[in-house]
């Protein structure tokens, strides 16, 4: 299992951006698309994904 320090380090180097979490909801579509992934199964990512975790109608208004 991978832990999100190297998603997070993966996706500044493959994009050449700076990743910053938290900073909208989590849409739907991305919350569909990482549960049949499994990439977020670890609690690992708990604390990371807890303050983007939004009620129904705010992940589909951010898809």
């Amino acid at each position: 299992m991978r832990w999100e320090g190297d998603v997070l380090n993966d996706l500044e180097v493959c994009y050449n951006i700076k990743v910053v979490v938290g900073t909208h909801p989590i849409s739907t579509k991305s919350l569909d698309m990482h549960t049949r992934l499994g990439t977020w199964a670890d609690p690992a990512w708990e604390p990371l994904l807890a303050p983007t975790m939004a009620d129904e109608a705010t992940r589909d208004a951010y898809n």
